[in-house]
């Protein structure tokens, strides 16, 4: 298994904007993205290396976990 198995990656400038070895680590970083700027939830998608899979993210399920 990938040490930084989850990247989030910028669809706009095709950048990867963080490494994570864990999907909440992941989001947590997607959500202060969005939370700085809203308009980026249209292109920043979480990738798992492992699967080669974008994974979907709900913003409103991200908050609720980290404000937990």
């Amino acid at each position: 298994m990938n040490q930084h198995r989850f990247v989030i990656l910028d669809q706009l400038s095709a950048n990867e904007l963080g490494h994570f070895a864990t999907r909440a680590e992941a989001e947590a970083s997607w959500l202060r993205f969005i939370d700085a700027e809203p308009t980026a939830v249209e292109h920043l998608e979480i990738w798992d290396y492992d699967t080669n899979v974008c994974l979907d993210v709900d913003p409103d399920v991200v908050r609720a976990t980290t404000a937990a």
